[in-house]
């Protein structure tokens, strides 16, 4: 490819890139120039619109590492069961801060619902750790037990963060 082919199409994909109307004309070595390349801008430059995050998004991006470290660790097998406790812990901190953000914004008989759910979910996710675990003993049962809380106790708090964010 010519020098100036090249450069042409650098130069067409540069200012299309900039979000402005081109029209770019690549002129080959040695052909006779047809048109010439015009360019018109916009008047003005658009309005930056600002992006609202939820709640429930900015918690996924806040995890995102710490969810792959836990998962980086479990495939290393290397102490697997403290990396479920480990997970757990993050996750449960995580689900206490939304729990006392999200009743902050409730009536007190939406508060006292929302008590009565939570006590609920917690019996439901503890019965489903147990049933995970069951055939397994030692530290394979606990490592189980602990990641099925742990994923629990995770989408737990991300329907929690949800209702903040509706609220």
């Amino acid at each position: 490819m010519s020098k100036k082919l090249f450069i042409s199409m650098l130069l067409a994909i540069s200012l299309v890139s900039c979000g402005g109307k081109y029209k770019v004309v690549i002129q080959k070595e040695g052909e006779e120039k047809k048109t010439e390349a015009a360019a018109t801008t916009q008047a003005a430059a658009p309005a930056v619109q600002e992006v609202k995050t939820s709640y429930q998004q900015e918690l996924l991006a806040k995890m995102r590492p710490f969810d792959k470290n836990v998962k980086a660790d479990l495939k290393s097998g290397v102490d697997m069961s403290g990396t479920a406790s480990r997970s757990l812990e993050g996750w449960d901190a995580e689900l206490n801060k939304v729990y006392k953000l999200l009743k902050g914004k409730l009536s007190s008989s939406e508060r006292e619902q929302l008590k009565i759910e939570q006590r609920q979910w917690i019996k439901e996710r503890d019965r489903k750790a147990e049933e995970d675990s069951a055939e397994l003993g030692g530290t394979d049962g606990a490592m189980v037990y602990n990641m099925s809380l742990s994923e629990e106790t995770r989408n737990r708090t991300l329907e929690l963060a949800k209702m903040y964010d509706e609220k």
